[in-house]
């Protein structure tokens, strides 16, 4: 392993983690899931709801770009576990009302950006309630 260049030392660790999924596969095994707390921490909701409620109207993008970013990453973990129906239900509605309210978001005007901030606020812990709940379910089926 000294002389092992860092190309093949992460070829080698690509190709054991890869022969490691196939066997899971082939032995019917599930596969590990991702550490579900890594959800909570990406949501990050006390910080991102503060940070969502003293936006200005002229950082709105920044901040949008923002949310989309950790909804997107939360999105990617809570994929790779498995959840029951009702939790995926849940998020999905809970994601499509965020959605919604992202649009809402980049449509509005300095006039009405206050409210439509706090109803982004309110659709944001909607969505990392129902994040941290599937993240829950998901870990007591374990």
């Amino acid at each position: 392993m000294k002389y092992m260049t860092k190309t093949r030392l992460s070829v080698v660790l690509t190709a054991l983690l890869l022969t490691g999924a196939a066997a899971f596969a082939q032995l019917n095994m599930p596969q590990p899931q991702a550490d579900a707390r890594k959800v909570a921490a990406t949501i990050d909701s006390t910080t991102t709801l503060r940070i969502i409620l003293n936006a200005k109207f002229d950082e709105r993008e920044e901040l949008l770009t923002g949310i989309e970013a950790r909804v997107r990453t939360a999105d990617s973990v809570l994929a790779g576990l498995t959840l029951p129906d009702s939790a995926k239900d849940e998020l999905k509605n809970a994601s499509q009302a965020l959605t919604e309210g992202i649009a809402k978001s980049r449509n509005a005007t300095a006039d009405d950006w206050e409210k439509i901030r706090a109803d982004l606020s309110d659709r944001y812990s909607a969505y990392a309630q129902a994040a941290v709940r599937a993240e829950e379910a998901a870990s007591a089926a374990r």
